[in-house]
């Protein structure tokens, strides 16, 4: 198995981690996954 292959593989396990972790706050604030693409989370924390 050469290096870029492992590289990639890596670096899929580390993006699907910290999309976990994020979900993982997100739910812990009560925010939806939708909700902060839509903006509605950003423009909250403003007022």
């Amino acid at each position: 198995m050469n290096f870029e292959k492992m590289l990639k593989i890596f670096m899929k396990e580390s993006n699907k981690k910290n999309k976990e972790i994020k979900n993982r706050n997100d739910i812990k604030r009560g925010v939806k996954k939708n909700e902060r693409r839509n903006g509605k989370f950003k423009k909250e924390n403003r007022k």
